[in-house]
């Protein structure tokens, strides 16, 4: 059967054989951090020198350095667990961390200029540490790096990482300021307590730049994301002009609303992969067994660890490169379904399926996958699927179908 050809959509490019490997599809993304967090590093480092409160109180500003980087620690296992379905590259993620410290070094440099204490807390501070951070994801939102925005869980995961970044190095700088330890842990207290509240301003700016990204127009994530950043910067404000009392009944609510958002957008990446991989077994593009230990986590890490006690750390690589772009492929094929396609979606669906028809997958194991809870524990529902009119197509079919389900 002949698929219809869609005239918004690039010319077909000849699946790879077999044989052809490309283990990274994302590297082209990934080395285009590596200078400049090179440049971002030398920031950091910058910032800490600039700062009198670090040289003058070493012994204090190592207190701050060990108690910040703990609460900071736990902020950051809590966004690499959110990023775990379609995990990001990690020289990307070390760009997010490491553009905190730039933000945290043009807000060091402008607070030089501080003359006001209101102006500097309520006016200064929030409009220029939420530019700051959020530009971070301008950079994101342009060239090669803009194909790893995929989700809402992607914007949240690199807004959270500078947000966090940028909160380390603020509570090492006040920590630093304590008179004495006792001063010191006493600030912890305080300071400490909200290790999310970087994270949780950026996140507007995160979910403005998502939803722009999703609406027709070369430049209209622009604008969303400016009216996040204007909300994140109204936060901001909020937060550094009202008593404890105001904390309490405001941030809380906002806190777990921001969460229970996180969680939801997790749980979607999920059901999105559930609904598209019968379309993917369905054009020949993932085996039925592939699917069922693609399906959930466990399965994924099971393969990965079998796949390289029997051929070594390459087997379990190839199995994280194809459990990689199945995922990327299905969130495509979801915005397709939703009207959220465009060329240049079309062109990164062709490049993940020429990753997937020249990648060797190691053979899944023997033993049956771990299922889904929504599965009910039934067999796993895709494995008799048949495209519509007959037998299986072929694989490269798969460039001229961009629709979920059999053509």
């Amino acid at each position: 059967m002949q698929p219809t050809v869609n005239p918004t959509q690039p010319p077909p490019t000849s699946a790879p054989g077999r044989g052809a490997y490309v283990p990274q599809f994302g590297r082209t993304v990934a080395a285009v951090g590596v200078p400049t967090s090179v440049l971002i590093l030398a920031g950091i480092a910058t910032a800490l020198a600039l700062s009198f409160d670090v040289v003058a109180n070493p012994v204090l500003a190592t207190i701050g350095i060990v108690l910040s980087g703990a609460a900071c620690g736990v902020v950051v296992l809590c966004y690499l667990w959110l990023d775990r379905w379609e995990p990001e590259p990690p020289r990307l993620l070390l760009f997010a961390w490491l553009w905190g410290g730039v933000a945290a070094v043009i807000a060091l440099i402008t607070s030089l200029a501080d003359t006001d204490f209101f102006v500097s807390t309520v006016i200064r501070a929030p409009i220029v540490e939420e530019l700051a951070k959020g530009s971070f994801l301008v950079i994101m939102a342009t060239g090669v790096r803009r194909r790893e925005l995929n989700t809402l869980i992607d914007c949240l995961v690199y807004a959270g990482l500078v947000g966090a970044s940028f909160g380390f190095i603020e509570n090492v700088l006040y920590l630093a300021r304590g008179e004495d330890i006792y001063g010191t842990i006493g600030v912890a207290i305080v300071r400490l307590a909200t290790p999310f509240l970087h994270p949780l301003f950026t996140s507007l700016t995160a979910i403005g730049l998502y939803i722009g990204l999703r609406r027709p127009g070369t430049y209209a994530w622009l604008g969303f994301m400016a009216l996040g950043c204007l909300g994140a910067i109204l936060l901001h404000m909020v937060w550094n002009s009202t008593s404890l009392l105001v904390h309490f009944v405001l941030f809380v609510p906002l806190f777990g609303g921001a969460v229970a958002l996180a969680l939801v957008a997790r749980h979607r990446e999920q059901k999105v992969l559930l609904a598209q991989l019968p379309g993917l077994v369905g054009i020949g593009l993932v085996t039925p067994p592939e699917a069922a230990w693609l399906s959930t986590l466990s399965g994924r890490r099971r393969w990965a660890a079998e796949a390289e006690e029997l051929a070594g750390k390459q087997a379990r690589q190839a199995v994280g490169t194809f459990a990689g772009a199945v995922t990327e492929l299905a969130f495509a094929r979801d915005r397709f379904a939703h009207g959220g396609g465009s060329r240049e979606l079309a062109e990164r669906h062709a490049e993940l399926v020429s990753v997937i028809l020249g990648l060797v997958r190691p053979p899944v194991p023997p033993w049956p996958a771990p299922l889904h809870p929504d599965l009910g524990g039934q067999p796993w529902p895709i494995s008799g699927l048949v495209p519509v009119g007959g037998g299986p197509l072929s694989p490269g079919d798969a460039f001229w179908n961009p629709i979920p389900g059999p053509p």
